[in-house]
């Protein structure tokens, strides 16, 4: 099957905190089976900036152009086969979000972002129309390890390397895959701020923190992979 459209994104950044097995579980629609690595589930928090969006055929001048993107998501399997489970996204594109409410169902909610990046740093501001400013994410990432590509028995590799999600639409299972080369990633220190962003993001608790080169990202068409009969 033939890729569609192309998202270059930049400076991706990974946080990612273990859950609670049945806290996910909840959350989690039932076809699908709550993904684990030795026995712990997982959460993840992705901001990334997509500097361009555009068809596979036809003229770049049909790129979305730069747009904010920052996605809530788990780890998931359906028929075996792994992925992710999109939680809430937030994004500054009223476009994408409302391509993500026809063509899916994703839950995409409007937000408003600044941004500063250097060679070796990035940091956000991300807030939200008509809430206060007690609800907001903020990053300050800086490199701290020259870049590695994850081993695949790792973590890492588990959490990063995935090239599918999945949704819901009506009665149809929704797998929509991606490809990308495997991540280029590097260590961090990091301060971040993501106050009220989302109740079940765990507070006080150690989390893993990765930056990633920038790369293109290859959209492919979607596919129905069965019906949910609730």
């Amino acid at each position: 099957m033939s890729w569609i459209g192309v998202q270059y994104w930049e400076t991706p950044t990974f946080f990612h905190w273990p859950v609670p097995y049945d806290t996910l579980r909840k959350l989690v629609p039932e076809p699908f089976e709550l993904d684990t690595f030795n026995g712990q589930a997982w959460m993840s928090v992705v901001p990334f900036q997509a500097t361009a969006t555009y068809p596979r055929f036809g003229s770049k001048l049909l790129s979305l152009g730069p747009l904010w993107q920052l996605n809530i998501r788990t780890y998931i399997r359906f028929n075996g086969k792994p992925g992710v489970y999109f939680l809430k996204v937030y994004t500054d594109s009223n476009i994408s979000r409302i391509g993500a409410h026809t063509l899916l169902s994703l839950p995409f909610y409007a937000a408003q972002f600044d941004s500063f990046s250097t060679e070796d740093n990035i940091a956000c501001l991300m807030t939200l129309p008509n809430k206060s400013e007690d609800t907001r994410f903020s990053m300050d990432v800086t490199a701290s390890s020259d870049l590695y590509y994850a081993k695949k028995d790792s973590l890492a590799y588990w959490l990063t390397e995935r090239t599918n999600f999945y949704d819901i639409k009506g009665k149809r299972i929704i797998q929509a895959p991606i490809d990308h080369k495997p991540w280029k990633l590097q260590d961090a220190d990091y301060k971040i701020n993501y106050q009220n962003l989302d109740k079940v993001i765990p507070c006080n608790k150690e989390l893993l923190v990765q930056l990633a080169a920038s790369q293109k990202t290859y959209l492919y068409p979607f596919k129905v992979k069965g019906i949910y009969l609730k």
